[in-house]
């Protein structure tokens, strides 16, 4: 005889209004924060920035998160989410801390990419264009504070728009040349591929 644990099957107990459930999977956080830049950028700035999302350099395991090209230059941006995290940089200032925590995997991931991005910017069509590497906090609740990370600064979402909106000296067909140069440079990743891995 079954006990009256067995017999019952587990409910799921809900508050608040059946519309609010929903059965979409919930995005990772590297996938939101991801479509959250992408989102601002295109918003705010229209077809005055071009961009390349999750491409990757030849012999990386990883994809370069977003590269956006401005007139004032090309910008490598990693977006983060941690809207709950107190961020902050290690002692020597070289790797991100969540919440007391140690990630250096952002900053080693950062500097591959912008070894790859630079080499790539160096030899291609317009080689004196600035490149910028930034980390993007999205959706935080904290004061934020002015932060650098091994060299790389991180801002806000509004700071970012605020950057990429700065005028420069690349023309639109210098940001045509860059964008289409860097798209057969750098491969799509594949979709099934996890950025933040």
């Amino acid at each position: 005889m079954l006990s009256d644990n067995q017999a019952r099957p587990s409910l799921r107990i809900v508050s608040g209004d059946i519309s609010e459930v929903s059965d979409e999977p919930e995005l990772a956080p590297e996938v939101e924060a991801l479509d959250l830049v992408t989102e601002a950028i295109t918003q705010a700035c229209g077809d005055k920035a071009l961009l390349l999302i999750e491409r990757q350099p030849w012999g990386h395991t990883r994809p370069i998160p977003l590269v956006v090209i401005v007139p004032s230059g090309v910008y490598l941006i990693d977006p983060l989410l941690f809207p709950k995290s107190k961020i902050k940089a290690n002692s020597d200032g070289l790797d991100l801390v969540v919440d007391g925590v140690l990630k250096p995997r952002f900053a080693r991931k950062m500097s591959d990419n912008c070894d790859a991005l630079v080499a790539a910017l160096e030899t291609g069509p317009v080689p004196e264009a600035n490149m910028t590497a930034l980390y993007c906090l999205v959706k935080h609740r904290f004061v934020f504070s002015p932060l650098s990370v091994d060299g790389v600064d991180v801002v806000t979402l509004r700071g970012l728009i605020r950057l990429l909106k700065r005028k420069g000296d690349l023309d639109e067909s210098a940001m045509e040349r860059v964008h289409l140069d860097l798209a057969r440079r750098l491969d799509r990743a594949h979709p099934t591929q996890k950025s933040g891995s």
